[in-house]
């Protein structure tokens, strides 16, 4: 469900709001801005063997928009991940060690990063992710053909 219909966030997706934004998880910096995603191709750790699916090359894909991310799923580029929380637990603890990894998900040694996220830290993030989904979109007709007026 998206933001509570008081347009206030609760204590949870406020936790989650600010871990997004921290400089432990660092997730607005693939994805920022108003739209929640990073303008290049980048290497997220997904295989370390990418010859099957190169993507821009190097293994690297486009960071998506993560406005209505409810409505997006399966998510990653191949929809490996059916939940929001599969994604968060891939950047906690699953990263592959890539030749091209992308730099912000390495560590100061050149590995991959690892949060260890608690499990209310992963729930706060989750919950946060949930309000950025605008469920108006879903169901107002004005939005589900674009040749109406």
């Amino acid at each position: 469900m998206g933001a509570n219909t008081l347009g206030v966030m609760t204590d949870q997706e406020d936790l989650g709001r600010r871990l997004f934004f921290s400089p432990l998880t660092q997730c607005g910096a693939c994805h920022g801005g108003p739209d929640f995603t990073t303008a290049g191709p980048l290497n997220n750790g997904l295989d370390l063997d990418t010859s099957a699916d190169e993507g821009a090359g190097r293994g690297r894909f486009k960071a998506p928009s993560l406005r209505n991310i409810e409505l997006t799923g399966p998510y990653i580029h191949d929809g490996r991940f059916g939940t929001l929380r599969e994604v968060i637990d891939h950047y906690d603890s699953g990263v592959e060690a890539h030749l091209f990894l992308d730099n912000r998900l390495r560590d100061n040694f050149g590995q991959p990063r690892r949060l260890n996220l608690s499990e209310t830290e992963k729930a706060a993030l989750e919950a946060f992710l949930r309000t950025l989904t605008d469920e108006s979109l879903a169901i107002d007709e004005r939005f589900s053909d674009p040749f109406i007026r």
